[in-house]
This record gives structure tokens, C-alpha cells and sequence, in this order.
């Protein structure tokens, strides 16, 4: 019998008979390997593999013995060489938002007296039971909220992208991980592209912004919704999962350097 080992010299009553790449979205990677030999062999590579930083499982059960040695880290690559691992996906999210926040009611109020005040008039006289307090032929969009809130509706569903990223590395991972961040930000899509390091066929799955007109201070962009992140302690080593998500929508964000003050902050 051949003996082959990984990261040790050749040694006779063990043999390497399969080597995989197992991931998964919610876990990551794991590089996995087989061995299969005598007792006194498969012990002694099961010493030599978790001393590489593997997780071992030994069975016992039949006349050969079996060894898997399971690595949070490709260990065929240095340390210094690492590349992680980035799972992608975009998903249709639905999220519930007030009436006053469409495009239409916004641009209505902001020709009223004053925005709150666009809002108080018709939410008063809803819950009153009044009549619409604004005219109906300026302010369209108000009377059809008017007549929602008498319904018992304040909100109304609206459907998004909503762009993932997944990334897996070992905590000896040299690169630059991603840096939590404080407040709410909003970035054009060249600037996720670019954030993100996507590239086709990817780039092509990222939606255009729409041709809509958006009243001034609003954008088309990508939320940063979601920043989370876990860690899987292995034998000799640890496994980052490092998640963001962007939500794509209509925001009110100015840029970094502008003197006005949105809700968010833009990254152009």
C-alpha cells in the first residue's frame, strides 16, 4: 500500500483516499480530508493533522481504519496567501412603509406649508372622521391617503433587492476585514461594485435605478442593512463568517461632503 500524508513525509500503513471542498452558504468552507490505514497508522496521522490545526474524527469500526481531517483553512496555502471565500446572493424582500413615504405624497408636502404640517392636517381629520382638509385637486395624493387611514391602512408593502455577502476566512487571515460601521449609510451602485469587489457575471444581476424622478435630496441606492458576524472555533484555529447586506430603495442621502443633512449618508 502507498502512503501519502499531507504536510509529512510519506509513511507505510496510511493513504490518503479522498480530498474535498465542502461549503455552504451558512457555513462556509471546510477543506476535508480522508485517510485510511492500520490502527497504529491512522493514529499517528490523526496526531500529525490536528497538530496542522485539523479537527479529527477516527472509525474504528471496521478491519481498515478511517481518519477525516477536517481544516477551517485550505492547509495546501500559506498563511500569508489565504484568499476568503465570498458566497453572493440577492433575494426580492418585502418591507412595510408609511404612506407618507412615497415619492408622490413627499412631493406634495414639500409645496404645503410644511411637511409635518402635510401630514398632521390629513391624519387629524382621518381619525376625526372630518373632511379632507386640503383641496383635492392640489394635493391628490393626500386625499388618497386621507381615505386609506380611514380604512384602518397607514402602510403599504414595498418589494427590494436585497444583496448578501458572505465571506469566509481563517482568523489567520492576513487580508483587511471588513470594519463595522457606524450610522446610516447608502451607496450609489458603483460604489457597491466597487465596495464589493463584484464582478460579472455578478455585475450584471445588480439592478439599474429605475428612470423614476425622485424629489430633491432623495436617491436610488443600497442601504447597509445588515453587518454580522460569527466565529467557528476549530482545533488549532477559528473560522470567520463575515455577512453584509444591502438593501436597494429610494433614500433620502446626501453626500459625505455636502453642508445639507439627509437621513443618510451617501457613498458616490
Amino acid at each position: 500500500m502507498s502512503a501519502y500524508t499531507h504536510g509529512s513525509p510519506t509513511f507505510s500503513g496510511v493513504t490518503l483516499t479522498g480530498a474535498r471542498l465542502i461549503s455552504d452558504q451558512a457555513n462556509g468552507p471546510v477543506w476535508e480530508y480522508t485517510y485510511e490505514g492500520t490502527q497504529s497508522a491512522i493514529a499517528t496521522q490523526a496526531g500529525i493533522s490536528q497538530s496542522a490545526g485539523a479537527r479529527t474524527v477516527i472509525d474504528d469500526s471496521n478491519p481498515i481504519n478511517r481518519l477525516v481531517a477536517t481544516y477551517v483553512r485550505d492547509p495546501n496555502v500559506s498563511v500569508g496567501s489565504e484568499t476568503p471565500t465570498d458566497v453572493f446572493s440577492i433575494d426580492w424582500e418585502e418591507n412595510q412603509v408609511s404612506l407618507f413615504s412615497s415619492p408622490r405624497a413627499i412631493e406634495e408636502a414639500s409645496g404645503y406649508i410644511s411637511t409635518a404640517q402635510y401630514k398632521s392636517d390629513i391624519v387629524d381629520a382621518a381619525q376625526a372622521g372630518d373632511a379632507y382638509p386640503l383641496d383635492q385637486a392640489n394635493y391628490p395624493a393626500g386625499f388618497y391617503i386621507y381615505s386609506l387611514l380611514g380604512q384602518g391602512i397607514d402602510t403599504f408593502p414595498v418589494s427590494s433587492p436585497f444583496l448578501r455577502r458572505n465571506r469566509t476566512y481563517s482568523l489567520t487571515y492576513t487580508g483587511t476585514p471588513h470594519r463595522v460601521t457606524y450610522g446610516a449609510i447608502v451607496y450609489t451602485r458603483a460604489a457597491l461594485i466597487t465596495l464589493l469587489g463584484i464582478t460579472s457575471p455578478l455585475t450584471e444581476r445588480i439592478p439599474l435605478d429605475p428612470e423614476e424622478t425622485l424629489p430633491e435630496g432623495f436617491v436610488w441606492g443600497w442601504y447597509l442593512a445588515q453587518q454580522s458576524y460569527s466565529y467557528q472555533r476549530e482545533r488549532g484555529g477559528v473560522k470567520v463568517t463575515e455577512t453584509l447586506g444591502f438593501r436597494f430603495g429610494k433614500w433620502n442621502a446626501w453626500p459625505s461632503s455636502s453642508a445639507i443633512q439627509g437621513l443618510y449618508t451617501l457613498i458616490e
